[in-house]
């Protein structure tokens, strides 16, 4: 249990508030600290920290999603006709 002053505060000085805005803060650094511009294109790292090894390997459903779109682009000439003019 905290103890309340009078400020609305607990007294141990361990507010959630206030480490929602130092983890804020970090997220922001680290946010403008990654952030380029190369003429054409903004650019930023990832926003959370921590090892990506973590990240699952995923590349055998990126093929197959990469496939159903060329099998879509290939039947419909409007949808590549679209494809090709957003890239």
């Amino acid at each position: 249990m905290h103890r309340w002053e009078d400020s609305g505060k607990p007294s141990n000085g361990n507010h959630p508030v206030d480490d929602a805005h130092q983890e804020f803060a970090r997220m922001m650094e680290k946010f403008e600290d990654s952030l380029s511009f190369d003429g054409k294109r903004y650019q930023v790292g990832l926003p959370f920290s921590g090892d990506q090894s973590d990240l699952p390997v995923n590349f055998k459903q990126a093929i197959r999603r990469l496939r159903a779109v060329k099998r879509r682009l290939a039947g419909s000439d409007k949808d590549s006709l679209d494809y090709t003019r957003l890239g």
